[in-house]
Order: C-alpha cells, then sequence, then structure tokens
C-alpha cells in the first residue's frame, strides 16, 4: 500500500509499505540517509498526521497513509503580524491550519479579518504555507523552529 511521508526539510514521499510492517522499518525506507552512522532508529520520532503522540516503532504500520518523520519532540513555531509575535510549541505532526487558527486567536484577530490572513515563510507573497502541511516538515535538528509572517494577501498588492 501507498503511504505518504512528511520529512523535515520540505521533504514528502509516497513509499510503499507492507501494512504488517514495523514503523521502524519505514522509518528505513522512507528517511534512509538520516539513519546512518550518526543516528540511529531511535532518535528518530514517528507521528500521525495530525496526531501529538509519537508511535511505537514496533507499532505496525496497519491502514494509516500519512506519517511524520522527526528527531524534534516539539517544533517551537512563531508568527509574526504586525508587529507582535505568538509563539508556541507543537509536535511536528501538527497541521499548519491548527497553528495559524491558535496565532489568529492568540494575537486577539477578530471576525473576517483574521479569516483572510495567510501564512508565509517570509515577507514575499510567493512564499504562502501550505495549511495542510505539518510543522515539522518546514524545520530541522536541531534548530527545532520556525518563524512564519501572518499577512492578509491582499496586503501585497501593488
Amino acid at each position: 500500500m501507498k503511504v505518504v511521508v512528511y520529512l523535515p526539510s520540505k521533504v514528502v514521499k509516497e513509499v510503499t509499505s507492507d501494512e504488517h510492517a514495523k514503523i521502524g522499518e519505514l522509518i528505513k525506507i522512507a528517511s534512509p540517509n538520516t539513519v546512518g552512522l550518526d543516528d540511529n532508529l531511535e532518535d528518530q520520532e514517528v507521528y500521525l498526521l495530525d496526531e501529538p503522540e509519537e508511535l511505537s516503532k514496533d507499532a505496525k504500520v496497519k491502514e494509516r497513509k500519512a506519517f511524520v518523520i522527526h528527531r524534534c519532540r516539539k517544533v517551537r513555531v512563531s508568527i509574526i503580524y504586525a508587529g507582535k509575535v505568538f509563539s508556541g510549541d507543537y509536535p511536528p505532526s501538527k497541521l499548519i491550519k491548527h497553528v495559524r487558527k491558535d496565532a489568529i486567536e492568540g494575537l486577539c484577530i477578530d471576525g473576517p479579518a483574521g479569516n483572510n490572513l495567510e501564512l508565509y515563510e517570509t515577507e514575499d507573497q510567493n512564499s504562502k504555507v501550505n495549511r495542510n502541511y505539518p510543522v515539522g516538515y518546514f524545520s530541522d535538528y536541531p534548530v527545532c523552529g520556525i518563524k512564519f509572517y501572518l499577512a492578509d494577501p491582499n496586503a501585497f498588492a501593488g
């Protein structure tokens, strides 16, 4: 069966795995370069997409379709908006859309103004962040942190 695996540093892989395979085997298939001389299997954490708890390396892949493999247990996310900063610690599996919602609430942005805001990697309209990706996709060990900009897409028009 096909399984989608999100890896650090903006890598997404579709791998073929047997549903009876162990999670540890999935790591070796999806991320062979991270399990080498400097790393071992135990350094890698595996999460179901948008689930906070890490999976046991001995658990079976089963019918699960999307995983996040990461070395950071928490990723520090900082979001800048109009000179204010929202920060929070999230598991690498947390979807960006939930972090965006937390930031809008945390920065006390209400109503339609909040609904129109998007996250960007830089202060450039071409760096819009895909809300359906996990935060771990954007960060890598040892930094375990990322910064985004919250902005109205219309602010770039000009």
